[in-house]
């Protein structure tokens, strides 16, 4: 919903500010009724993270992460990864070399 950035924190300290782009919040391309976040800039560093409201633990149980990402720019480089962490990480600093408990994407 629109309120999506009261819950998401924006990693702003983790590259220099001139090479993070800025999310946006608009009607995709393929989707007219419904909003999505999306990367505003090409060739931009991105980082977005929301804690979640309890830890998890899947002991004795299988795991299923789901998302779906589609990318409306031709990209030359790039990807989208979700990264489970453990609590306590620090949100602003949240980049690609956070240690993270699972990645994929």
């Amino acid at each position: 919903d629109a309120a999506w950035d009261s819950r998401w924190t924006v990693g702003s300290e983790w590259k220099p500010a001139d090479q993070m782009g800025e999310w946006k919040w608009v009607t995709p391309a393929y989707q007219e009724d419904g909003k999505a976040i999306k990367t505003g800039e090409d060739a931009r560093f991105y980082s977005l993270t929301a804690p979640l409201d309890a830890e998890v633990s899947n002991k004795g149980k299988d795991l299923v992460v789901s998302y779906t990402v589609k990318h409306e720019q031709n990209l030359d480089c790039g990807g989208a990864y979700i990264k489970l962490l453990p609590p306590g990480f620090d949100q602003k600093s949240f980049g690609g070399d956070t240690p993270y408990g699972i990645m994929f994407g």
